[in-house]
């Protein structure tokens, strides 16, 4: 619920906004994906602060990077979910599941991974220490959020192969 309001209202607004110019008219260059790194950053922001208004006004500038289509998927994600609360959508994926593909997409040893997650106990800022250094590259919100989506709609087992090919495209 972090500036729930806010989101509204820049959905609104970016919802208002023509996606097709009339003929005759220029219409404006089409927005660029937004780099799945800068959404990180600014979650990991928002953990950082305290103030409610400083969180609106972080998810507020991430918005105004971000296009309709990107929108909407930010502020679900920001909610750790990937569809309404009304929509029952389980990733359904265990502990030693992300565990192996964390593994598999920072190119770490499982035994590695382990260990350090007994030490940092969380397994976002494992991820970030284990490529602390190396360059991020301009996967984007698009492709995560559907990357993850695809995990969470599979039916039966889902390959650990399948999941840390998803969270490779995150972390890149």
């Amino acid at each position: 619920e972090l500036g729930v309001r806010a989101m509204e209202e820049m959905i609104a607004q970016q919802s208002a906004t023509p996606a097709v110019a009339a003929v005759g008219e220029s219409a404006e260059p089409a927005a660029s994906a937004c780099p799945f790194a800068r959404v990180a950053a600014c979650f990991d922001e928002l953990e950082q602060t305290a103030s409610r208004n400083t969180m609106v006004s972080l998810l507020a500038a991430l918005y105004k990077e971000a296009s309709p289509e990107e929108v909407h998927k930010i502020v679900y994600l920001s909610q750790g979910r990937l569809v309404p609360a009304f929509e029952r959508l389980e990733f359904g994926v265990g502990e030693a599941l992300l565990r192996d593909a964390i593994a598999t997409a920072t190119e770490t040893p499982l035994e590695e991974v382990r260990r350090q997650f007994v030490q940092v106990g969380d397994y976002g800022s494992l991820v970030a220490t284990l490529l602390a250094g190396r360059p991020s590259g301009a996967v984007s919100v698009i492709e995560v959020y559907d990357g993850l989506y695809a995990v969470a709609v599979a039916s039966g087992m889902v390959p650990a192969a399948h999941i840390a090919t998803v969270f490779s495209w995150a972390v890149r």
